[in-house]
């Protein structure tokens, strides 16, 4: 049978919580969050003897979570399952009608989560306070990473534009954080990685917006880690299946891509000030793709193509540089350094039709491959039904 921590709505709910007058570390100031149901959750600490401490087969339910200072952003996060520094082993825990995040993971916390069940925060009374599912802030280490091992997330229903206030099931920040066979049943947003590494395998993501989103890189005394993206079957309904921005740093091999109806399959982007994004995008296969590219380079950039499927993609396979930037309606950057290496890629069944007002002055045949303002290597592709 399953322990049960459940919390019952207060006797008198216009009762003032002791979460009103806790002070943030951050800015000296109280919370001022009134709520009786505030400071409801579970709270471990890196005092706890791993040796005789274990979670298992837990519900948390009916929590309004709990709050906690990050030290890394200098800012309040939220949750019902705190873990600040303790990396017990948590198996199967489920949470039901959580206000804040299910899980916060935080400050070096390297925790194995084996299944359990992961919802994104239904408050909606205080803007900000509605967390991810999961949030993990400057937690695991490279030969020790935070851990889930078939987990399955459900996330938001609002919509993928920045009014809707759609969030990702998962956010990693500043983490070492591996999802190996995971699940994203329902959401707007799946798995976003911000200046983080690890490994997501195996995992099943169906959402309306990004799937994964890959933020910057894990950088620690000189030395750059990678995200691994790795045997994932992505489905998006309107936004693309991976984006990696902003100085990303990433493998992306060996997964299945549709959808983006109003997306292309893979976005790499980033400038120069923020510096080149990294990747190698190898042995996928990406399509039928609706809206627009298969990848889509943009910005400063060094990708490595090669091996692909690429099939049933509305415009051009292959982007290697905008040129739309001067385009009414486009809002793109202008080119910027950008080098692609394109080799050993099947590209079948391309039929729409491009244009551009200001480059090329009028609609043509989408071409397999569209190289403006950069550098790019193209070898030994196999191109059909163009």
């Amino acid at each position: 049978s399953r322990i049960k921590f459940i919390w019952a709505t207060p006797a008198n709910q216009s009762a003032q919580g002791r979460c009103y007058s806790l002070i943030n570390p951050s800015s000296g100031q109280p919370l001022y969050n009134p709520d009786p149901s505030c400071f409801e959750g579970v709270l471990v600490q890196d005092t706890i003897d791993i040796a005789q401490t274990k979670f298992n087969h837990v519900t948390i339910e009916n929590a309004y979570g709990m709050p906690r200072y990050v030290s890394d952003i200098q800012e309040i996060r939220w949750g019902s399952f705190i873990l600040d520094g303790a990396s017990p082993l948590v198996t199967e825990i489920n949470f039901n009608n959580i206000n804040s995040s299910s899980a916060l993971i935080l400050d070096l916390a390297s925790p194995t989560f084996n299944g359990g069940t992961f919802q994104v925060g239904s408050e909606e009374a205080i803007e900000g306070l509605a967390g991810n599912a999961v949030q993990v802030w400057g937690a695991g280490t490279p030969n020790d990473p935070v851990l889930f091992q078939s987990p399955i997330f459900t996330g938001t229903d609002k919509g993928c534009s920045s009014q809707d206030n759609g969030r990702h099931v998962i956010w990693v920040q500043s983490s070492f954080t591996d999802i190996d066979h995971g699940v994203v049943a329902s959401g707007d947003y799946g798995f976003r990685y911000t200046d983080s590494a690890g490994n997501l395998s195996y995992n099943t993501i169906s959402t309306d917006c990004n799937g994964i989103d890959i933020n910057g890189r894990r950088s620690m005394l000189s030395t750059d880690y990678q995200l691994e993206v790795f045997g994932n079957a992505i489905t998006t309904a309107d936004n693309s299946p991976v984006t990696a921005y902003d100085a990303a740093y990433a493998l992306i091999s060996s997964n299945t891509m549709s959808g983006a109806e109003q997306a292309s399959g893979i976005q790499v982007v980033s400038d120069p000030y923020t510096g080149p994004t990294e990747v190698r995008i190898t042995n996928n296969d990406i399509g039928p793709i609706t809206g627009y590219n298969g990848i889509w380079g943009v910005g400063s950039f060094d990708m490595m193509v090669d091996n692909n499927t690429i099939h049933e993609i509305n415009r051009e396979p292959i982007i290697v540089g905008e040129y739309h930037y001067t385009d009414s309606g486009w809002q793109v950057s202008s080119p910027h350094p950008a080098r692609a290496t394109i080799v050993d890629n099947v590209i079948t069944n391309v039929t729409g039709t491009c244009d551009s007002d200001k480059v090329w002055g009028e609609s043509f045949a989408c071409p397999a491959f569209h190289v403006y303002r950069s550098s790019a290597t193209i070898k030994r592709n196999n191109v059909s039904e163009i």
